[in-house]
């Protein structure tokens, strides 16, 4: 996954839970957008996992916490 400063933290902790390998380069792309916009609006590290959780979930159906 192409991770940033602002992502790297969220997207590790998300390849912590899933596995990664069965998602297409179109879903990877999603997910890092996902981490992205969570992000950018958060206050802290938990409230931008919290948003992302949120939109990995609507998006892709994939429950994490």
């Amino acid at each position: 996954m192409k991770k940033t400063m602002l992502t790297y933290e969220t997207l590790n902790r998300f390849e912590k839970l899933v596995d990664i390998n069965t998602f297409t380069e179109d879903q990877i792309k999603e997910v890092e957008h996902c981490a992205y916009c969570a992000n950018m609006g958060a206050k802290s590290k938990e409230d931008a996992w919290s948003w992302f959780c949120y939109l990995v979930n609507k998006y892709f159906d994939i429950d994490i916490k």
